[in-house]
């Protein structure tokens, strides 16, 4: 069975705690990330098909910037599929009644159990789920942007983080990205796509994956359906929560990333590390091509011994 946990305000520094514990018994763990967000507001003036990547990041980048995050999903599962757990992160910045937002978005939310009034009196501040983030090992990466007095002040100790290798799981992954770095930076998206992709490298690393362009591979072929028909096409079910949770969607996400790899790994010639930074509507080749040979590198100069099934440390 797997746990699925909700983090507001009052739990948040303790979900940070184990989300560590977790990572650091488990090297090589693989996170999926999902969000939820008030719609698009911001419309391409032509179809979506027609746009090429830095007309995408460009609508990206008007709406990740004029809009506020509601929620984030995380689930983390180690190399063997075992899955730790599912976080779903409540926001309270979003102000339903004040704020810019697609309304048929916002119904949808509704809908699927969203509770604005709720995010608003007890959600968690995006400063504190930044701070944490950066001084776990979800932002190993990053670390070096904090000067050891960040951490002393923290209690951690720089020196005794061990590099967790992760690899990033999405599902059309623009917008989760794009709110995710917005926040770790606390900075508007940069203008340009290169250098907001030099930021996704900065803060998440090497390995990122995003199903969506994994799925248009053969033998599937699949373009322009969502994760619900991913998963159809996968026979992958469902397990817990309902679509547009983003804690649910997370760990759907992550289900159909090892289901869609256990398929193609039977094919002739099938290799991981092509769709590296394959991301939809953000491709910089220079960078697929250097974050490919940096994994390359990583992986023949160590391996991983960790048998042990994944498991949350106690409380």
């Amino acid at each position: 069975m797997v746990v699925m946990k909700k983090v507001n305000a009052s739990n948040l520094a303790e979900e940070f705690r184990v989300i560590g514990e977790v990572l650091r018994r488990n090297k090589g763990s693989y996170v999926a990330v999902d969000t939820e967000f008030p719609g698009i507001v911001h419309k391409p003036n032509k179809p979506y098909f027609q746009l090429t990547n830095e007309e995408h990041y460009s609508v990206l980048r008007k709406n990740v910037n004029d809009l506020k995050l509601i929620q984030l999903g995380l689930t983390i599962s180690d190399h063997q599929k075992n899955i730790a757990a599912v976080w779903e992160f409540n926001f309270r910045e979003f102000d339903v009644e004040n704020h810019p937002q697609d309304l048929d978005s916002i119904d949808l939310l509704r809908k699927q159990g969203m509770d604005f009034r709720a995010n608003r009196e007890t959600g968690i501040r995006a400063e504190d789920f930044k701070e944490l983030f950066l001084n776990s090992e979800l932002g190993y990466h990053s670390s070096r942007i904090h000067n050891r007095e960040n951490w002393v002040s923290t209690g951690i100790e720089l020196e005794t983080r061990s590099d967790p290798k992760l690899t990033w799981v999405f599902f059309h992954c623009n917008h989760d990205i794009g709110y995710l770095i917005r926040m770790l930076t606390g900075n508007p998206l940069p203008a340009k796509l290169e250098d907001f992709m030099d930021l996704v490298w900065w803060y998440l690393g090497d390995n990122i994956y995003d199903l969506k362009e994994r799925i248009k591979a053969e033998p599937f072929g699949v373009e322009w359906v969502g994760l619900d028909k991913v998963a159809e096409i996968l026979n992958v079910k469902r397990i817990g929560g309902e679509s547009h949770q983003a804690g649910s969607d997370s760990l759907l996400t992550l289900l159909c990333f090892f289901e869609w790899r256990r398929i193609r790994q039977g094919l002739r010639g099938w290799e991981d590390l092509q769709f590296n930074y394959k991301l939809h509507g953000l491709e910089v080749p220079d960078l697929i091509k250097s974050s490919t040979e940096a994994h390359q590198r990583s992986s023949s100069s160590s391996s991983n011994n960790n048998n042990n099934k994944l498991q949350l440390p106690p409380a």
